[in-house]
């Protein structure tokens, strides 16, 4: 901080204590949208006169930041003429925006006991040039009415009188210096801002969530895609939610692919630029349990008006008794059972790694002891009523699988040959979730409980189908 000082007689109170605005010499106002900058606080300097003692008159002078005094003492004149000058105005902000408004306010009292002499104080606030902080130095003068402002007091007699002034003025444009200067008859203040240019503001990303299809179902899996657009171009990041549960890290995916269950749910993505900027959009939809299709559906072909005879059974005679009977529940549907005696030529019980090798003539369908007892007998040791149920959908389940086989051979002669049908044809996810659907359906049918149902419905999410045969417990 610099501090000047000049020394003045007390014929200053015919001079105005004045305000001044002091602003850089470029003289064309630019917008703040071309420039790209701003005027930041840089300094605050002083130049307060100094005070004087003579043989009739003390003077006094102070000055702050916001705020300057003028006091003159008359020494042993019988008549008093004392007066004093005061004013006082708001700190300037911190920043000044090239090209716009910048609102300012002084107050000025004077207090005057001298009889009939012509006194007047005043201020005001202009644009000069930079440089402007000694006392004395000349400033360009300022550029307009828009720029300037004054406000003035006069009085003939001992008076107490004031002024204030409050307006807003512009601010000049971009310029390497600028000097916010109040100006008064006991020196000046300046604010002293440099220009700094600012970086570009980062604007934020925008984001619209769809989904699809539009009426989703448990079974049949759901894509999100969010349509985001940067502004500024910055590579986004994508997180998503459903519901409060992060599916997915920091990635940059704008697409994802989910399965959910029946119910209502909320799902969110989220992106953000490099530069930490934000933006998010959500929809609420409802996943509805899918009914499963019917035989028929999965199967489009006539089955054959004579039922074939049933599968030939080899094993064991208690596992024997138990594939019949299941067998018997399905001959109560006649679509059912055709289904399963024209694709499954033989059952062959096996310890584990049950299959169907649709390929083999007849058909055989491997079927392990623990699926044929998979639920436990009751505390007297009588076997589960479930069992004869459940063994009855999972016979329907393979010969499904045997009969998308044999259908695309029917269709498709070419393949007769080996290496024959290409094998998601008749097995994988897709070919699973649609014996699954028919074995829910024929379970339900046959009068299965909702732990069986359940038990279906669930085992698509195990996805069962990609465990090796020799690694299957079942």
């Amino acid at each position: 901080m610099r501090v000047y000082g000049r020394q003045i007689s007390a014929l200053v109170v015919l001079i105005f204590p004045i305000i001044f605005l002091c602003i850089g010499i470029s003289a064309v106002p630019v917008s703040a949208e071309e420039q790209g900058g701003m005027w930041v606080l840089k300094d605050i300097q002083y130049d307060q006169h100094k005070n004087t003692d003579d043989i009739a008159y003390t003077t006094i002078y102070t000055l702050t930041a916001t705020s300057a005094t003028l006091t003159i003492i008359n020494k042993g004149n019988p008549k008093p003429n004392d007066w004093s000058s005061s004013a006082s105005w708001e700190a300037p902000p911190k920043t000044l925006q090239p090209g716009s408004k910048v609102h300012v306010s002084g107050h000025i009292v004077r207090n005057s006991y001298t009889d009939g002499l012509y006194e007047s104080d005043g201020f005001g606030i202009g644009f000069v040039g930079p440089g402007c902080y000694g006392w004395g130095t000349i400033c360009p003068p300022y550029y307009g009415e828009d720029y300037w402002s004054k406000g003035e007091v006069r009085s003939k007699e001992p008076a107490i009188a004031e002024a204030t002034l409050d307006k807003d003025i512009s601010v000049p444009s971009k310029d390497t210096e600028v000097s916010l200067t109040y100006q008064t008859a006991a020196g000046r203040v300046c604010y002293v801002y440099t220009y700094q240019e600012q970086p570009k503001k980062n604007l934020p990303p925008t984001v619209t969530l769809h989904y699809s299809p539009k009426d989703p179902n448990d079974q049949d899996g759901i894509t999100f895609k969010a349509d985001a657009k940067d502004p500024d171009g910055d590579k986004l990041i994508y997180i998503w939610y459903v519901g409060n549960r992060q599916i997915t890290g920091l990635g940059n995916s704008p697409e994802i692919h989910q399965t959910l269950d029946a119910g209502e749910y909320e799902c969110t993505v989220k992106v953000i630029d490099d530069k930490g900027a934000k933006a998010s959009d959500r929809v609420r939809i409802a996943v509805k349990e899918k009914v499963p299709n019917e035989i028929g559906n999965i199967v489009p072909h006539t089955l054959a008006e004579e039922t074939p005879a049933r599968p030939q059974i080899i094993g064991d005679s208690d596992s024997a008794a138990k594939i019949n009977k299941a067998l018997d529940l399905l001959s109560k549907n006649a679509s059912y059972y055709a289904l399963v005696c024209k694709y499954i030529g033989v059952i062959e019980v096996v310890e584990q790694g049950s299959g169907m090798v649709a390929y083999d003539t007849p058909p055989r369908f491997l079927l392990s002891k623990k699926l044929i007892s998979l639920y436990p007998p009751n505390e007297e040791g009588i076997e589960s009523p479930n069992n004869p149920i459940l063994l009855a959908g999972v016979i329907l389940h393979d010969a499904c699988h045997s009969a998308l086989y044999h259908f695309f051979l029917l269709n498709h002669p070419r393949y007769k040959k080996p290496p024959g049908p290409p094998d998601e044809v008749w097995s994988g996810e897709k070919a699973e979730i649609k014996c699954v659907h028919e074995q829910y359906n024929a379970v339900k049918w046959l009068g299965g409980n909702e732990e069986i149902l359940e038990d279906i419905k669930n085992s698509i999410k195990s996805k069962y189908w990609e465990i090796p045969y020799e690694q299957r417990w079942w």
